[in-house]
């Protein structure tokens, strides 16, 4: 699918494709009642950012307050999903962890009209607003649930998605020599062991309910070498081998993220870290 494709698909789920952060901010304010206005100001004026982003996706009560909200996200939106988009052909059933409102599922259902597509959100509100968006499509279905702990009809799935499901807002800095050994396979124990308890669940849960030989097609923000190769670790002894050839360190929006497939496997210990050396940044 190409990107006019994609544009024109956020277009008619109404997203603002235009204007500028303030002005999307005003729009948003006026969309919603004035009892909730406050709460909104408020919302943005939080300083912890998990707190932050949870409070932001607990908000939207419409799919036009939503699509408001996630505007500003709007370039990351578009090129994250002509990245996954471009991973075609997908084999079914298909999940979407992380779903939010629905959007790329919708999208697929236009590519692959015969297969179940099931996403997984966490905020009952965006899966109230998905269900609607999607009542016209009938092999796609939106499920309330943990990331790493749902196990939604049509398990176990061929291919998974999670296009900026995970957030991880509290990254551990590491040092420039820090990112250069971690190629050598010398990621910093305490990226490794912050990697393992945020992620190790999550990982292994998705390879539960994948059947073997299953794609996982991931983009997230991770920000330094470091972090990903302790991702990639993470993932390797959760049972998901990377697939170095079709992964890549992609320009998304104003952001650079690993683009990653892993291949539902055994439980093992990551190969070829050093080829992570391509994903530095000098």
């Amino acid at each position: 699918m190409s990107d006019p494709s994609i544009t024109d698909a956020l277009r008619a789920e109404r997203y603002d494709l235009n204007s500028g952060h303030a002005a999307l901010d005003r729009r948003l304010l006026r969309e919603v009642e004035p009892e909730r206005q406050g709460a909104l100001r408020s919302i943005w004026n939080v300083t912890d950012e998990w707190q932050r982003l949870e409070a932001l996706y607990a908000f939207p009560r419409t799919a036009r307050e939503a699509h408001l909200l996630f505007s500003p996200d709007r370039a990351r939106i578009r090129d994250s999903f002509r990245w996954a988009l471009s991973r075609a052909p997908f084999a079914g059933p298909i999940v979407d962890l992380g779903c939010g409102t629905g959007t790329l599922l919708r999208i697929l259902g236009g590519m692959v009209a015969s297969t179940p597509l099931v996403g997984v959100e966490r905020a009952p509100n965006l899966v109230a607003i998905g269900r609607e968006l999607s009542r016209g499509q009938a092999n796609v279905e939106i499920v309330e649930g943990s990331y790493d702990s749902a196990e939604p009809a049509h398990a176990p799935f061929r291919t998974l998605i999670s296009i900026c499901g995970l957030e991880f807002p509290d990254q551990p800095s590491v040092t420039i020599e820090e990112e250069h050994a971690s190629v050598d396979g010398a990621v910093p124990i305490p990226v490794q062991a912050w990697a393992s308890d945020r992620c190790g669940a999550v990982l292994t849960h998705w390879r539960k309910i994948a059947h073997d030989g299953a794609r996982l097609i991931l983009m997230t923000r991770l920000a330094t070498v470091a972090s990903i190769g302790a991702f990639i670790t993470a993932a390797a002894q959760s049972g998901w081998k990377l697939d170095f050839e079709a992964s890549s360190r992609q320009s998304i929006g104003a952001e650079l993220l690993p683009a990653m497939v892993f291949l539902a496997a055994q439980a093992h210990e990551p190969e070829q870290l050093n080829r992570l050396a391509g994903w530095l940044i000098d």
